[in-house]
């Protein structure tokens, strides 16, 4: 979430294992390419797994800024997996 300026605050993607937005993109930078990396790394998607489409669509923008105008769909695409599993 952007406030004012430059403050930026984390997002909880995994509540089970309280993971952040944060702590995924920077595994991303540090190598991890799949829910499976960021499970095995962080914890997240481990749990009840309601975060890993999540954890997916924030990889996949990661990986391809360019994508970022798309990243709104595929979160929501996400969530509506989420709530229909």
């Amino acid at each position: 979430m952007k406030l004012s300026g430059s403050l930026y605050l984390p997002m909880y993607v995994c509540l089970c294992h309280a993971v952040t937005d944060t702590a995924i993109v920077e595994a991303v930078h540090d190598g991890a390419r799949s829910v499976d990396d960021i499970a095995h790394t962080l914890g997240a998607g481990t749990g009840c797994g309601t975060c890993q489409p999540y954890t997916a669509a924030l990889i996949e923008q990661t990986l391809d800024p360019a994508q970022t105008a798309d990243f709104q769909q595929t979160l929501t695409r996400a969530a509506q997996i989420s709530y229909a599993a």
